[in-house]
């Protein structure tokens, strides 16, 4: 389900040790509490989705990346249940209480501001997240997009800008979910 090296942007290239997979196991469903420093941490990694603290009982995911330390991840995790549904519901609460906080990077410290809203017609339920700081060049956008028991996630970092490369390639991702 994974769109093909073919349909993200050249100038990144797959890496190799952010491709992961769970294969044919279907895990038990698991709950876990994340603090909000927790999930706000999370929120800069390749498996943000995690920031929920719902589990899926699968997951694909790879990672694209440039010598600039630009990036492109993607992420398809199958859930039980509601539990997909759930897993949207508390992005949002995510989402709003990591309005801003504090990160380190290269041994300083930075604030990062997260603006968020849905994404009408993308799926049956997506949500576009954008990272930024006034410090920090370009941001980091998140897109979740849900199509019944599975969830695609994205995550664009780019140094020169933010948005429209990384929602784009979650709705191609989004047609191979259907």
């Amino acid at each position: 389900m994974l769109l093909p090296v073919h349909e993200v942007p050249s100038s990144l290239k797959l890496d190799p040790s952010g491709s992961r997979e769970t294969l044919e196991v279907f895990s038990a469903p698991s709950m876990g509490n994340v603090s909000k420093t927790q999930a706000c941490s999370l929120l800069g990694g390749t498996s943000w989705i995690t920031a929920t603290g719902i589990g899926s009982g699968s997951f694909a995911q790879n990672d694209y990346t440039d010598s600039y330390g630009n990036m492109f991840a993607q992420e398809v995790d199958a859930f039980r249940g509601d539990n997909a549904t759930a897993t949207m519901t508390q992005l949002e609460h995510v989402f709003t209480e990591c309005k801003s906080f504090k990160i380190t990077q290269s041994g300083s410290s930075f604030t990062e501001g997260l603006s968020w809203k849905s994404l009408p017609g993308v799926g049956d339920q997506a949500l576009k997240a954008v990272i930024s700081s006034p410090e920090l060049d370009g941001g980091t956008t998140l897109v979740a997009v849900r199509v019944g028991n599975l969830i695609a996630t994205t995550l664009d970092n780019d140094q020169n800008n933010t948005g429209s490369a990384g929602v784009a390639l979650a709705e191609r991702l989004t047609k191979n979910l259907h």
